[in-house]
């Protein structure tokens, strides 16, 4: 039926009528976009939570010895200050404080990227993770890694490496561990000349502080929020670790 009547009157009900079919249908039709759309999100974030899941589980392995040694240093290195300080009630430092300090400069740790997360960044899906607490956490992980290089490179300016300035203070041998065969190096301290060498003295109160900054600024926000992200997952997915 044409939408002319005859004698070339428009037929105002048939034109509505076709109106209101093509509305229906693309009504339809955008519904059923985006369901599947939905649906597929949907499926994207579960597979997504779990490789990131299997990301951060590695991430953590790679990075926990050298995690633990960075967070064990600290505490050898204020046992350090308090021998160099008189006040431990002994003058002479043991070879973990000895180890502590030829190590004072030394910042790296393996910043281990996930995979996954950085995909769903450069893919520009973050909004597919319908868990708020997950997409903040998330986003502050990116944050706080993105700074923590350039936090560790403003350390390492104003630190100084003790053992190669004072050489006759302290001195490196490398040997191998028995336990993870890895190479690593072993420091001996002259105790009492460290002491009466004031301008060593000075250097190494500013590389324990610089290594405090390292620790509360830099290393334990990073770790803290990877523990965070892996909780929220591990909820997530009902998964409980022993």
């Amino acid at each position: 039926m044409r939408p002319f009547a005859i004698g070339g009157d428009f037929n105002w009900r048939y034109a509505l009528g076709e109106i209101f079919l093509i509305v229906v249908g693309v009504t339809i039709a955008l519904a059923a976009s985006s369901w599947y759309e939905g649906r597929k999100d949907r499926i994207d974030e579960q597979l997504f939570i779990s490789r990131l899941h299997e990301d951060i589980q590695l991430a953590e392995e790679l990075t926990s010895r050298v995690r633990d040694r960075r967070l064990g240093l600290l505490k050898s290195l204020i046992d350090a200050s308090d021998v160099i300080y008189g006040r431990a009630g002994r003058k002479i430092l043991n070879d973990i404080e000895c180890n502590a300090i030829g190590d004072s400069s030394n910042f790296n740790i393996n910043i281990s990227d996930l995979p996954s997360l950085a995909e769903l960044v450069s893919t520009g899906r973050m909004a597919i993770i319908q868990d708020g607490d997950l997409r903040i956490a998330l986003v502050a992980l990116q944050q706080i890694k993105g700074t923590l290089p350039l936090l560790i490179d403003q350390l390492e300016s104003n630190t100084s490496d003790l053992t190669r300035s004072y050489p006759g203070l302290i001195q490196n041998e490398a040997y191998i561990e028995s336990d993870t065969g890895e190479v690593r190096t072993r420091s001996r301290c002259d105790s009492d000349k460290i002491r009466a060498n004031q301008t060593w003295v000075n250097h190494f109160a500013v590389n324990i502080d610089q290594y405090d900054v390292y620790i509360r600024d830099g290393l334990k926000p990073w770790l803290q929020q990877i523990d965070k992200i892996h909780q929220i997952v591990d909820e997530s997915m009902g998964i409980q670790h022993d």
